[in-house]
């Protein structure tokens, strides 16, 4: 999700144009969090040694990932790879196996 700013204008008030550029300033910090352009994913935990491929599609390689929701506390994932369409993760230690969870991908 890309979020966009309104078009600044300049009102030719040096006072007023400084405070909206001030304020635009302000709220490009969090619209820049790359958190914000993600897309939520989900499957089930693999057997031991096997992995679940996951289509994020977020038409470039994903900055990061982390679990959101887990149907059992014992979820441990891991990621195998990623593509500019798929997450691979495969199962950690103490995952339970068919346990449903979802991931942000970002």
């Amino acid at each position: 999700m890309t979020v966009k700013l309104p078009p600044r204008f300049r009102t030719g008030d040096v006072a007023q144009d400084a405070r909206a550029l001030d304020l635009e300033r302000a709220l490009r910090a969090p619209l820049s969090c790359p958190l914000l352009d993600g897309v939520q994913v989900s499957g089930s935990v693999p057997d031991v040694g096997g992995t679940v491929e996951l289509a994020h599609n977020l038409g470039r390689v994903p900055r990061g990932w982390f679990v959101i929701d887990a149907q059992d506390a014992g979820v441990d994932l891991v990621r195998s790879s990623w593509t500019t369409s798929r997450l691979v993760l495969g199962r950690g230690t103490d995952a339970v196996t068919d346990a449903r969870f979802s991931v942000w991908v970002f």
